[in-house]
């Protein structure tokens, strides 16, 4: 089982979700409790999604001022 952890601004989470979910198709069947265990998981992936798209949108930095 792999985690994710951290504080992510928007992109970066959905961007983390892409590669997890990713990872878990191609992964997540591969045992006695995968058939049952993968589609959860992907559920629940796509629920967390919906809190990562209320965020807003990351906001670069100010440049510098000399």
């Amino acid at each position: 089982m792999r985690f994710t952890r951290g504080h992510f601004c928007r992109d970066c989470g959905l961007r983390a979700r892409k590669e997890a979910n990713s990872y878990t198709l191609k992964f997540g069947w591969w045992s006695v409790s995968g058939w049952l265990a993968t589609p959860i998981t992907l559920i629940s992936n796509t629920i967390r999604a919906g809190e990562l798209n209320k965020l807003p949108a990351p906001v670069p930095p100010a440049p510098a001022q000399a």
